[in-house]
């Protein structure tokens, strides 16, 4: 049986810096709350936590964030290694979810 994720809060402060920073706590929330393992809850996190230094290295703030900055940073993340080691294979299958709850915080913006 995986053990699921469940991080404390303290484990999760390393990762939270740049734009992302403030959701990473709701986001390991929600990837807890959907029953994910615990080391595929740690590379969603780890994904995020490695767009949003991507994010900071181009000044890009959560707003300005679109498909086409998401691509660059795949196209990045291949050529340049942005993403850890421990998830440089299973990375793409993490992306569509990382993408979409990010998309889900750009709204909650604009509301």
């Amino acid at each position: 049986m995986n053990k699921p994720f469940r991080p404390h809060p303290q484990m999760l402060q390393p990762l939270q810096s740049g734009p992302l920073a403030p959701h990473f706590d709701s986001f390991a929330a929600w990837l807890a709350q959907q029953r994910y393992c615990c080391v595929t809850g740690w590379n969603k996190l780890r994904l995020v936590a490695d767009l949003s230094h991507w994010m900071v290295q181009r000044k890009l703030q959560l707003e300005g964030l679109n498909e086409q900055q998401v691509a660059k940073f795949l196209a990045d993340a291949g050529n340049v290694s942005f993403i850890t080691a421990a998830i440089n294979a299973p990375w793409r299958i993490c992306y569509n979810t990382c993408v979409n709850w990010i998309s889900s915080r750009r709204r909650g913006l604009r509301r």
